[in-house]
């Protein structure tokens, strides 16, 4: 069957579309590679792994190494790359009146537990810190590190009339994350667990890091 009219016209659009794109494609390809001239890697900077905590990657000319940006860096996928295990990514959090920014994202968010007690954010966090201290630190297991429960900061001693409003505040630390309870102690010594009435609320909040 012969194309209709309209079917030759729809083709027609495609084609222009396709050229649109391809030369889309190729300005932007020469945009980036602008300024680039011949590559001579006899004048690159000597960079080996060894100089970059997240590995080498190529220049926006393709022709030397540079090392790749850190997680939480600008980044912009032609001059800024990020390095291993790092992902450019468009914040999700940017104000109103600033322009789009893109950082450097860890491809893998799992909490981990090293050998040495420390729990890490993901991988690229554990890896960093591998690199800065000149050591391997073993993984020890998936998961914040078990820690025993510890007070990291509480309210001091307060006094208020009766009828006040009274807000205490404590910070604990711990994995299981600790269970956080308030206890009255009465004029007889005894002791009553809180809340007791609608008057009184406890409020949580928090985890791992």
């Amino acid at each position: 069957m012969l194309p209709t009219g309209k079917e030759k016209e729809i083709a027609t659009m495609m084609r222009y579309v396709v050229l649109i794109c391809a030369l889309a494609a190729c300005v932007a390809w020469a945009a980036e590679h602008e300024n680039c001239g011949e590559c001579d890697r006899e004048k690159c900077p000597r960079l080996t792994e060894a100089n970059c905590t997240t590995g080498l990657v190529h220049d926006k000319c393709q022709c030397c190494f540079a090392c790749g940006r850190e997680e939480g860096q600008l980044c912009n996928n032609r001059d800024e790359k990020c390095g291993e295990d790092l992902e450019c990514t468009f914040r999700e959090d940017p104000r109103l009146d600033d322009q789009p920014q893109a950082t450097c994202v860890c491809k893998y968010s799992e909490l981990l537990c090293a050998e040495d007690g420390r729990t890490f954010r993901n991988l690229c966090q554990l890896m960093a810190e591998s690199f800065r201290s000149n050591t391997t630190i073993k993984l020890r297991s998936r998961g914040p590190c078990r820690a025993a429960p510890k007070v990291i900061s509480s309210t001091g001693d307060m006094v208020v009339d009766a009828g006040d409003e009274l807000m205490l505040a404590c910070e604990s630390d711990g994995y299981p994350i600790p269970v956080v309870g308030w206890t009255y102690t009465g004029a007889a010594g005894s002791f009553i667990n809180l809340p007791v009435d609608d008057h009184m609320a406890i409020q949580a909040r928090g985890g791992p890091e």
